[in-house]
């Protein structure tokens, strides 16, 4: 899951309408691997997310602070270029997350892996809190007033997901 929301993360919806989505996985695939863990180093979105999972620093730190076993680099900058530290800062706040849902909510969208990989997707893109709020009014994690953004890269997560069962196995 976190491989498929980093590749998502890097697919712009304007350069995919043009080649397709596994012209742009390809292109997310051969730069991690002509790159290794500096691949996406130096991403930078315009609210200052960093790195390949894009995480903003207040993320970092809330994160760090909750979990100061798992020894995340300290530095938000450093952080998000080593690539092992993203990725397990990445499953340190789906935990933190997931424990704060309502379990009536969590039991509800864990009930086929679609539906949580969907919600996890549609969380990773917005606030999951808000997510939650939608799909207890819709039932739905992009219905409702939820941003186009947030509808189109739950898409894109699932394209990506059923590439990469297709092409590798993974799941």
């Amino acid at each position: 899951m976190v491989l498929r929301l980093m590749i998502a993360e890097h697919i712009d919806p304007l350069h995919m309408k043009y080649v397709g989505i596994e012209q742009c996985i390809h292109e997310v695939l051969i730069t991690i691997a002509a790159n290794r863990g500096r691949a996406y180093t130096y991403a930078k979105s315009s609210a200052g997310a960093r790195g390949m999972p894009q995480f903003i620093e207040d993320s970092y730190q809330m994160v760090r602070d909750n979990y100061p076993k798992a020894l995340l680099e300290p530095n938000f900058e450093r952080g998000m270029t080593d690539l092992r530290n993203a990725v397990w800062l990445r499953c340190c706040i789906w935990n933190l997350e997931l424990t704060h849902l309502p379990q009536k909510t969590l039991k509800s969208i864990s009930g086929s892996s679609q539906h949580f990989t969907d919600f996890l997707a549609a969380g990773y893109n917005r606030n999951p809190a808000h997510v939650a709020k939608t799909y207890n009014r819709t039932r739905t994690f992009t219905g409702g007033n939820a941003p186009f953004e947030n509808k189109m890269y739950v898409r894109i997560q699932s394209w990506v997901g059923q590439f990469l069962k297709k092409e590798y196995d993974i799941t």
